[in-house]
């Protein structure tokens, strides 16, 4: 009885370690195939290209050398033009007419000994301003100016009479003419008023 119990205990382990060996082959080729099923793996290069080289930079525009700045313009100090104003009449006295007499030239009780003209006083009087437009412009001229002088020097009115033919150049000539003094013009020891012509050039130098 106890030789049945022994044959029949080494009979159920060889067939579960039997059974075990199956299964446990089913399973590890299930596995083999199974990876063989799969995808292969894919590798993936994260290195990054190289940076192109930056291109060499071009060099700055050269700026144009500017000109060198004008020299300072030339105006030339006018030379008068004095045109004496009209001679006045004699003013008469009331006479005798038993005792004649002729009356003397020229102003009563002045011996006439001539007119001495008036004439700019260029030692004090400041040439006119050459406007800063007229020179960036190129602008160029001549301007004649008539002034009446008074007996005492001033210059009562200045009038335009000659033209530049721009604005701003006989604009500065006038104003600075009005503030001018003169010598008075003479007629022996007396100072009588006088209309003189004052020419101005406004001229650049190149």
């Amino acid at each position: 009885m106890e030789r049945n119990d022994w044959f029949g205990y080494l009979f159920s382990v060889l067939f579960h370690a039997t059974l075990l060996f199956v299964v446990g082959l089913f399973f590890i080729q299930r596995m083999e195939y199974g990876m063989q099923a799969g995808n292969a793996p894919t590798e993936v290069d994260l290195t990054e290209p190289p940076s192109p080289e930056p291109p060499a930079p071009e060099p700055p525009p050269q700026e144009p050398t500017p000109p060198p700045p004008p020299p300072p313009e030339e105006m030339a100090l006018p030379t008068p033009e004095v045109k004496p104003a009209p001679p006045k009449p004699p003013v008469l006295k009331p006479r005798p007419i038993a005792r004649k007499s002729a009356a003397a030239p020229g102003v009563p009780g002045v011996p006439s000994k001539g007119v001495q003209m008036a004439v700019p006083d260029y030692l004090r009087n400041p040439p006119p301003l050459y406007p800063a437009s007229a020179k960036s412009a190129g602008h160029q001229g001549r301007v004649i100016l008539r002034v009446h002088v008074t007996a005492d020097g001033r210059a009562e009115s200045v009038d335009l009479l000659q033209s530049s033919g721009y604005s701003e150049l006989d604009g500065s000539a006038v104003n600075a003419v009005r503030r001018w003094r003169f010598r008075p013009a003479r007629m022996g020891p007396v100072a009588v008023p006088i209309n003189v012509d004052v020419p101005v050039n406004f001229v650049l130098k190149k």
